[in-house]
């Protein structure tokens, strides 16, 4: 029988999410950039970039192993952060 460090699959699970998040994160910057050129509003923005940090605090406790495997950023971004949320 094959035993699974729990531990470790959430820190690889956050790892991956890091390293997916990189490029929605840089598009992001992009955006903001040129919204503050034109004098947009980037509150919208900021938000967005925000949630993209948060993702790896968020609570993997619930999950089967299953889950975890097959989580994505998008996914990841709907779980409920450690401690319960606001």
């Amino acid at each position: 029988m094959i035993k699974v460090n729990r531990a470790m699959a959430e820190e690889a699970v956050r790892n991956r999410l890091r390293a997916e998040r990189a490029a929605p994160l840089l598009e992001l910057d992009t955006a903001y950039i040129r919204a503050l050129e034109v004098g947009a509003a980037t509150g919208g923005i900021v938000e967005q970039k925000q949630a993209l940090r948060d993702v790896t605090e968020k609570s993997l406790s619930a999950l089967t192993l299953e889950q975890l495997g097959g989580l994505s950023l998008e996914a990841a971004l709907s779980l409920e952060p450690v401690g319960g949320g606001n």
